[in-house]
């Protein structure tokens, strides 16, 4: 061991601060403006290692953070709420708070107990069904379209690309809107789990900062930038009265980190030249794609901020994270504020899911859960994906239940075709009950978490019942005996049990499930001809018929 790596092991054992992480920790204070000024120009202490790619000046990217958003949503609802302390729960947890309640000490994932205790007038709102949320996030997604290329981080998160609409503006701004991050700004991480979401001294109303006369055009195009974040923030309050922050930078990384410098209901600007610096004094934990496991690996080499993991070549941070070269150049970049990677529209969702959590729910000897639990997520399920059918013309055909047991703390998964869209909610929650009794078997068990997802979307292609593929089939009108046929089979069953099922849809099956179908059920007789597909069986599959699956 040679006596650099000999200091260094001493270091790290005896949890002496390396003078890296002391001149990080002293810009975090704000106690200088430089990494020069921290090490006395002493570049012996900072070895390091040149990025392999340069930043692309040419863009301007916005971080648009829908403020307190549940909350936001619950308020406009309710008007009455305003001004009063506001919670937002899910099971026992406070997730969201505005900040009438932050003020008191409310805090996000806090417990309903203990923010009650904190807080003995806070007003509790539940967020359970998120149906109210979505619509409000595709209202704020529509209105970002305008200003740019949109990609969605979460309901209340989105980047916008809106460099070709500075490139159209003919006149240069004068002003910076909003603030400007200042060097040595104090900062301070919003929660212990999350250090990148920073927040500093609140500076107040909206003020505009000069540009300057010696500006360059990075500089200029930025400004232009925080005019257009301005508006966008603007549109969102008087279109659907939503308050959001934004930080506007050259690049994803930077702008995201800087958007809620200034929450709430405000807007940030950091300028190239000080991008370096800024990231500097980070912990790595704050660049994407490093969770706990990677910036455990990071630390064993004695990278804990951005400027340590800058002393590092891209081989020894490849090695070190047991990750691709590639992946290696992007950490090792984002250390030095510099992150090339597009805004892309996500587009549809590959998978529209719901779930739900318990403390634990036994089952035994494949007793099914009681049907408010199944029910409720089925029809939840139906309406999400109902409303995408409607909004991008295409249907699920996969039905896939995960499930999590105490026994099994790992989730294990199971699939079947999506039922036909006629069987509705009932065909949903059923087909989910089988796949249920798959998952717990006959032994007993107690359930901790389900979740539905419906996923394989095809575009334009009609629903077959059970999953099966639909035949090319002649039209016919409806069937005129279709009321009175539902009225007698509502007679012979409980109301409870029936599903209808369309006869085109019956059509649409196999010869072999045409004839399940009738001999499970007695079909009234119909005074027209079988169709073409029942024709020489001696079969009529005209009418409509009670479900199936309903009996099963």
């Amino acid at each position: 061991m040679t006596s650099a790596e000999s200091a260094d092991f001493r270091r790290r054992q005896h949890a002496e601060p390396s003078p890296a992480l002391a001149a990080a920790e002293g810009l975090l204070l704000g106690g200088s403006s430089s990494l020069a000024a921290c090490c006395d120009d002493d570049a012996s202490f900072f070895p390091s290692v040149e990025p392999s790619c340069t930043q692309d000046l040419s863009r301007v990217i916005l971080h648009v953070d829908l403020d307190c958003f549940y909350a936001q949503v619950e308020e406009l609802l309710d008007p009455k709420l305003k001004g009063q302390p506001l919670a937002v729960t899910q099971k026992y947890l406070c997730v969201t708070s505005n900040y009438e309640a932050r003020a008191l000490g409310v805090g996000k994932l806090m417990s309903i107990v203990e923010a009650k205790r904190k807080a003995p007038g806070l007003v509790l709102r539940c967020g359970e069904d998120l149906t109210r949320y979505r619509e409000f996030s595709a209202k704020a997604e529509k209105v970002l379209r305008g200003f740019g290329t949109v990609e969605r981080l979460g309901m209340d998160e989105f980047y916008v690309d809106c460099s070709r609409l500075v490139s159209n503006r003919t006149e240069g701004e004068a002003y910076f809107h909003g603030n400007v991050l200042e060097p040595g700004a104090e900062l301070r991480a919003d929660t212990a789990y999350r250090p990148q979401d920073l927040r500093g001294t609140k500076a107040g109303a909206e003020e505009t900062t000069l540009v300057g006369e010696g500006a360059s055009d990075v500089e200029r195009r930025l400004a232009a930038g925080t005019a257009i974040a301005a508006d966008a923030r603007r549109v969102l309050r008087d279109a659907h009265g939503l308050r959001a922050s934004c930080g506007i930078a050259v690049n994803k990384l930077l702008a995201k980190l800087i958007g809620g410098v200034h929450k709430p209901d405000d807007q940030t600007v950091l300028l190239p030249a000080r991008s370096a610096d800024f990231i500097a004094r980070l912990p790595v934990r704050v660049i994407k794609g490093v969770g706990a496991k990677t910036e455990s690996r990071l630390r064993a080499i004695g990278c804990e901020t951005c400027l340590e993991l800058r002393m590092r070549t891209e081989r020894e941070i490849a090695r070190a994270v047991g990750d691709s070269a590639e992946m290696a150049a992007f950490l090792h970049a984002c250390a030095w504020g510099i992150d090339n990677s597009p805004v892309v529209p996500k587009g549809p969702p590959k998978v529209v899911s719901v779930e739900d959590s318990f403390k634990g729910i036994a089952l035994e000897k494949g007793v099914p859960l009681p049907p408010a639990i199944l029910g409720r997520l089925s029809s939840h399920l139906v309406t999400r994906v109902d409303s995408d059918s409607a909004e991008h013309k295409r249907r699920p055909r996969t039905l896939t239940l995960t499930v999590r047991t105490r026994e099994e703390r790992s989730k294990r998964r199971f699939s079947s075709p999506y039922p036909s869209q006629a069987g509705g909610c009932i065909a949903v929650e059923e087909a989910a009950l089988d796949l249920l009794r798959k998952a717990v078997g006959r032994s007993a068990a107690e359930v901790t978490l389900i979740n539905i997802a419906a996923s394989n979307f095809e575009r334009g292609a009609p629903l077959a019942a059970s999953g099966f593929e639909p035949r090319r089939r002649r039209t016919a009108p409806p069937s005129p005996f279709k009321s009175a046929r539902r009225d007698q089979e509502a007679c012979k069953r409980p109301r409870a049990e029936i599903g209808v099922i369309d006869e085109e849809v019956l059509r649409a099956m196999p010869l072999e499930i045409q004839e399940e179908y009738s001999r499970a059920f007695t079909l009234p007789a119909a005074p027209k001809k079988p169709t073409s597909s029942a024709r020489g069986r001696g079969k009529s599959a005209t009418g409509t018929i009670t479900s199936f699956f309903a009996s099963k």
